[in-house]
């Protein structure tokens, strides 16, 4: 009876932190009207991705030369809530590339407010996110609090929240380090050579 009425409490606090979150993402979300922009004419560029990606580090360190390449100032958020990363380490030291870990959320899930700030103060030209799989609720947070010109994004079940999608061709489940790392030097070079 007892763990009855614990499963109970448990689900209905779960439930209230899943509605209260929803309502967050609906209060922050900017008005978009996104517009096409080559990355040959961005001032500033961002970059959302998960650490659990295959190849998402290798990913990383593509855009940061490609950013660093053509003189564009970048941002770069990389989510890892695992207690140790060994790649993570490998990372150059940066206040342009910020690693949220656990103790960088609030209670509810969101980033605190020096992440939010690093990220979005400043308007973005591009804004790639570039999560396979579900995007995690702190980049999700930081997605819908960003603003920027264009919104390019992987993943198709969430097209509507992108002015660009490009897709690898494979599911989420089947992609690999090369796939993950080719995508991201192709949609790179079409950026750049789109005009």
């Amino acid at each position: 009876m007892i763990a009855l009425i614990i499963i109970i409490l448990l689900t209905a606090i779960l439930l209230s932190i899943y509605l209260w979150r929803r309502d967050i993402l609906k209060k922050i979300g900017h008005s978009h009207q996104g517009r096409y922009v080559s990355l040959s004419d961005a001032k500033r560029a961002g970059l959302l991705i998960n650490a659990y990606d295959p190849g998402a580090y290798d990913c990383i360190s593509i855009f940061k030369e490609k950013m660093e390449l053509h003189n564009i100032d970048y941002i770069i958020c990389c989510l890892d809530l695992r207690r140790k990363s060994a790649r993570a380490e490998m990372l150059p030291e940066s206040d342009k590339i910020l690693m949220i870990h656990c103790k960088q959320l609030k209670w509810y899930g969101a980033p605190i407010p020096e992440i939010t700030e690093a990220f979005a103060e400043n308007a973005l030209d591009i804004l790639i996110d570039f999560t396979f799989h579900r995007r995690h609720y702190p980049l999700e947070y930081l997605f819908r609090h960003t603003r920027s010109t264009l919104r390019l994004g992987i993943n198709a079940d969430r097209a509507k929240d992108y002015d660009l999608t490009i897709q690898s061709g494979y599911a989420p489940e089947e992609t690999t380090s090369d796939i993950q790392t080719g995508l991201m030097k192709h949609i790179l070079d079409y950026l750049y050579n789109i005009k």
